[in-house]
This record gives C-alpha cells, sequence and structure tokens, in this order.
C-alpha cells in the first residue's frame, strides 16, 4: 500500500503544481502524513474512476445494440 500511496501523493501533487496552486501544493504535499492520505485517496479515486468508466462503457455498448 505505501508504493500505491507514493504514487498517488506524486499524481496528485505534481497536479497542484501543474494547477499552479502552490500554497495548496506546499501545505498538503509538504508533511508526510498528509502526502501518505492524500495518496492513498488519489489512488482509490483513479481506480474507482476507471471501473466506473469501463462498466459505463461496456453496458452503454450492449444496451445501445
Amino acid at each position: 500500500m505505501d508504493a500505491l500511496a507514493e504514487n498517488g501523493s506524486r499524481l496528485f501533487c505534481s497536479a497542484a503544481h501543474a494547477v499552479g496552486t502552490a500554497s495548496f501544493e506546499m501545505q498538503t504535499c509538504g508533511d508526510f502524513s498528509n502526502r501518505y492520505w492524500i495518496g492513498v485517496t488519489t489512488t482509490l479515486a483513479v481506480i474507482t474512476f476507471a471501473i466506473f468508466a469501463i462498466w459505463h462503457v461496456a453496458f452503454s455498448e450492449r444496451g445501445a445494440g
């Protein structure tokens, strides 16, 4: 789970950096405990979104035919 948390926090913090919210990035990404939970939450959100996207495509294709 630590690897997932680290990758998720990198994704979140790089997104915060890209948006340009430097103060928000420093507040949330500077603290290790924040980075861990942000990483876990971001990773789970991405996985959940991917599952729902695949589910939606699979069932909308079946219903259209």
